[in-house]
């Protein structure tokens, strides 16, 4: 029965360990109790929601190009952050999809601006036609949370919202702007940004 009951205990403690180390995308709810007849039970973790694997990660503001980084882009109207277009940006070394998962793209940066209240800045992707490498009016917006703080280091970093679909095209410009909707002093300076490519099960 003691034996029973440290296997028990040791199945409980692995598990946890699994969660913390970060080897499981999902939550753990473990425990483990011995039975009056001596058989030792262990509950296993339940799927409570989604999991989420980051498959590609496309670095696009901040690593191996610093000839506008840190720059401080202002107000509503959107600002191309480069001159030159982003080759594909959800294309390229993106994986296949794999068979059961719902494929999505979302933002990760590391940003200050001066918004208080309100939606904080917009990362746009114009996507252009080929090959006349024209703009089209074909927008891939991703909105990202306001810093509550200015643009003398007050640094944070944080996730964009998540896009199922973005717009066919080879290449894009890339924009940011803060929304209308956004209070405060309207200015963002970008230190780094990513596209990360999202498997959902």
């Amino acid at each position: 029965m003691r034996l029973q009951l440290w296997l028990a205990v040791y199945a409980a403690l692995l598990l946890g360990a699994i969660a913390f180390l970060g080897l499981s995308h999902e939550p753990f709810q473990v425990a483990a109790q011995t039975t009056r007849s001596g058989t030792a039970v262990v509950f296993f973790p339940e799927r409570t929601g989604p999991r989420i694997e980051v498959v590609h990660r496309r670095p696009v503001w901040g690593m191996g190009d610093t000839s506008g980084d840190m720059k401080i882009f202002r107000g509503e109207t959107p600002q191309k952050m480069k001159t030159v277009p982003i080759y594909g940006p959800f294309g390229y070394a993106v994986p296949p999809v794999p068979p059961g998962a719902t494929r999505q793209f979302r933002m990760y940066g590391v940003y200050s601006d001066g918004v208080t209240h309100g939606p904080g800045p917009v990362i746009r992707f114009s996507i252009l036609t080929w090959p006349a490498w024209e703009e089209q009016a074909k927008f891939v917006d991703f909105q990202f949370p306001n810093t509550w703080g200015g643009l003398s280091g007050e640094h944070r970093d944080a996730y964009s919202n998540a896009v199922a679909n973005p717009k066919d095209g080879m290449h894009a410009y890339m924009y940011t702007f803060i929304p209308q909707e956004g209070r405060g002093w309207k200015a963002v300076k970008w230190q780094y940004a990513e596209i990360q490519t999202l498997d959902v099960y």
